[in-house]
Formats: structure tokens, sequence, C-alpha cells
């Protein structure tokens, strides 16, 4: 019972927070009245099915050739994503306010692309093109399952 109420409270409170932000965004929950939070992929979308996933990676590796890319950027490409969202195009991080298969951000990957957060998650297919590009710019380090190594992890992940 308590443990349920202070759930409800740290959802309004979310909810306050995000009191700004488009409801259409998906996926969000309605807490009360006019106040929404997003909701974290575990959550809202606890399964993204592996043929899916295999379809994705496929895509990844197809984008990353085009791109030229070498074999290690693409195995840290696809390593990274698996760290960053499962491949679940999705994902939402509602701490970090990242959003879709890449967890393109607000503040940094959507401004700096004119996305919006639906776009992120309905458009996997681009956020990939994005994310090789910047890959093969040397700017890997700017997603968090790169720069923190925990992509090392998911190196010899397969479906």
């Amino acid at each position: 019972m308590v443990q349920s109420f202070v759930k409800y409270l740290q959802d309004l409170f979310l909810a306050y927070l995000n009191r700004n932000k488009p409801i259409d965004a998906l996926p969000y929950k309605y807490v009360r009245k006019g106040m929404y939070i997003p909701v974290p992929s575990s959550e809202a979308f606890s399964d993204y099915p592996d043929t899916e996933k295999k379809k994705l990676i496929a895509h990844a590796k197809r984008i990353c050739e085009e791109k030229k890319l070498s074999k290690e950027l693409t195995d840290n490409l696809v390593a990274t994503v698996w760290g960053e969202s499962g491949w679940n195009p999705n994902c939402v991080n509602r701490q970090t306010d990242d959003w879709g298969l890449c967890q393109f951000s607000r503040r940094y990957y959507l401004r700096e692309y004119k996305m919006t957060d639906r776009q992120a998650i309905e458009q996997p297919i681009r956020c990939l093109e994005i994310m090789a590009e910047n890959f093969k710019r040397g700017r890997a380090k700017d997603w968090i399952a790169f720069r923190s190594g925990g992509y090392l992890r998911w190196l010899k992940k397969t479906i």
C-alpha cells in the first residue's frame, strides 16, 4: 500500500515536470487531469519481437556498409544500440529524455537534426543513418553506452 502510494507520488512529480511536453509524443501515461508522464520502454513496450530486431540490425549493417564504416565501427554501432535501446525503436528513457532506437536527446541530436521525439520513434532507419554518420565522424562517445564502455558487453550479442 505504502509502496504504491510512493509510486503514485513519483508519477505525479514526473507528470508535473513534464506538463509542457506534447501529449502526442508516445508513449505517455495518464496520471491525472492534464498530467502525463513518459513511460519507460520496459513498461510501455516490454517486448519487441526478435524478428523485427534482426531486420533493424540488418538495416544498420547495410547503412554502415554504404557509409563505408569499418567492420570495427559497424560492430561498435550495433553493440551501442544494444546498450542504448536493446534494438527497440519505441524505447524512451524518461530520466534522460532520450527517444527511439538510437536514444536521441531533445537537447542534442533531435535539435541538431530538426527531429521531434515522435520522429525518433517512428523513423528508426533515419536515426541509424544519422548515428552511422556520427560514428564515422568520431562522435561515438556521444552515446552513453559507448562512452561508458557498456557497449563492450554487447559486442558478441546475437538473437
